[in-house]
């Protein structure tokens, strides 16, 4: 099967924010053929550097997500892509991260945002396939008047 007429689509798809999502289209092309190359001068630009939070957890400075929903769609979607191509290092390092922040968010007193439980459903429902929109986990809406931020412009 080629995805060579999909093309425009996944170039479309790939300009958003794709928590993960990015892993699953990579490993269904390689499965189906395409080959990826390393270009050396390359230069990956981050535009959403609003969407991090540094928090001070069991004596640590931890860089993080700072909204719940994006901790849920990159551990769900991680897990699912990983169980679905068998890439089962990559599955246990996703469930070592996944374990690591919702404890260290746990012991967050303030700002944890729900964020510890968002990880801990992301697990559940990557393991069940459990793909989709979630109606719990959504960006916050803009303050009026504010506009979006750049990592909200995707909806």
């Amino acid at each position: 099967m080629s995805l060579a007429p999909y093309a425009p689509v996944l170039i479309k798809l790939l300009k958003g924010p794709l928590y993960a999502d990015d892993a699953e289209y990579a490993l269904r092309m390689a499965s189906c053929g395409w080959r990826f190359f390393w270009v050396p001068g390359s230069l990956i630009v981050e535009t959403r550097k609003d969407d991090k939070q540094r928090l001070r957890a069991l004596g640590r400075d931890v860089t993080c997500y700072a909204e719940a929903y994006r901790f849920y769609y990159a551990v769900r979607n991680s897990i699912h892509a990983f169980r679905m191509h068998g890439r089962r290092d990559e599955l246990r390092k996703t469930l070592a991260y996944a374990a690591k922040m919702a404890l260290l968010l746990s012991f967050v007193r303030a700002g944890e945002g729900g964020r510890a439980k968002a990880i801990l459903q992301g697990v559940h429902d990557g393991f069940r396939s459990r793909l989709g929109k979630r109606a719990a986990y959504h960006p916050a809406e803009p303050v009026p008047g504010k506009g979006l931020r750049p990592s909200e412009a995707w909806r």
